[in-house]
């Protein structure tokens, strides 16, 4: 059975955030979350990416691709899914 964006904040929801790797998995899963959304979305919208961006790697695509759109609140949700994106390499 494939996970969903709802297993990912359920599982990032249930984790005791006491230790730095709790808190870094918490983190993690929501993104994942929120990226299965996004592309959930994408797919339902029949949203296509940019010319030009096989170069990049699944996760900057489906940003670019929200952020490139002609509706604003799908380029504020490209914006948002590339601070979540970039949120976690704070960690390190």
């Amino acid at each position: 059975m494939p996970v969903n964006a709802e297993d990912f904040l359920l599982f990032a929801g249930q984790l005791n955030l006491e230790s730095e790797q709790a808190r870094r998995t918490a983190v993690s899963r929501a993104y994942y979350a929120l990226y299965h959304a996004a592309l959930n979305l994408k797919d339902t919208l029949a949203l296509q990416p940019p010319p030009n961006m096989d170069r990049l790697g699944m996760h900057k695509r489906l940003t670019q691709t929200f952020r490139t759109s002609d509706e604003q609140g799908l380029r504020d949700m490209g914006d948002d899914l590339e601070k979540a994106r970039t949120s976690g390499l704070r960690f390190r």
